[in-house]
């Protein structure tokens, strides 16, 4: 997963559209620049079909953007199925959801959790869950006000129906130059927000706070690895995985 999002980043935007209000009514605002993308791989599930496999894996992945383009589920599943192993997958995503929306919208996201994978209706062995980007990167108190309490509400709905399932946090990346409009803010906590480095490490620390805070559950150090790129091949080569 770390390594395949160095491939496919180029095009994947790299902001989120929020509108300006209030500190805290910004978080809230959403636009959806993208349509719904709901899709569901090897619906008609068997037990046949996972004779010869390794491992046979059951995945949701629950989020935006960051997973929907470029299909990126289906390029987790290739290498599964390159290495010998089978996977279901799932998705429910809509470009610039946060995990407030996808849980208090509608129940297409908790219905999947609900109802497992495919035709099988077998439980989710992996469930992945990302936020929209720039929540991550604000302060312990809106994180606290607007992110924790869906990713616990996330992890307890998940843990209630699928017992046994690994959750996954998908790290995504920072801006590739940060993000001016709040850097220029001038609030005490927006001093990270002015490059990519330190907007990643607030991006890293938020994420793993849900995982160690929300145990048994685990980060997948996406935005991590754009930081080791941008490190080992300079400034102008990382800039290129953003055109």
């Amino acid at each position: 997963l770390v390594g395949l999002t160095l491939v496919f980043a180029a095009t994947v935007p790299d902001y989120d559209d929020i509108e300006e209000t209030s500190e805290f009514e910004e978080m809230s605002s959403e636009i959806e620049d993208y349509p719904e993308h709901d899709e569901v791989s090897e619906l008609n599930e068997s037990d046949e079909s996972d004779r010869g496999a390794k491992k046979t894996k059951r995945v949701l992945f629950i989020g935006n953007s960051f997973i929907f383009y470029h299909d990126l589920p289906g390029m987790v599943r290739n290498l599964s199925e390159a290495a010998g192993h089978k996977m279901y997958w799932q998705k429910q995503t809509v470009g610039g959801r946060n995990l407030s929306t996808h849980w208090g919208i509608d129940d297409l996201a908790k219905g999947k959790i609900r109802k497992g994978s495919g035709s099988s209706g077998k439980r989710w062995d992996v469930v992945i869950l990302n936020e929209k980007t720039i929540y991550p990167a604000f302060s312990d108190k809106m994180v606290c006000r607007k992110m924790y309490p869906y990713a616990e509400k996330f992890t307890e709905y998940i843990r209630k129906y699928n017992p046994d399932a690994k959750i996954q946090w998908y790290e995504t990346w920072a801006y590739k130059l940060g993000n001016a409009k709040w850097c220029d803010k001038g609030y005490s906590w927006t001093d990270w927000m002015c490059n990519f480095d330190t907007m990643q490490a607030r991006v890293k620390e938020t994420y793993m706070t849900m995982a160690c805070s929300l145990k048994p559950s685990q980060v997948a150090p996406v935005g991590e690895a754009f930081l080791l790129y941008k490190k080992k091949y300079g400034e102008k080569e990382f800039l290129k995985l953003f055109m």
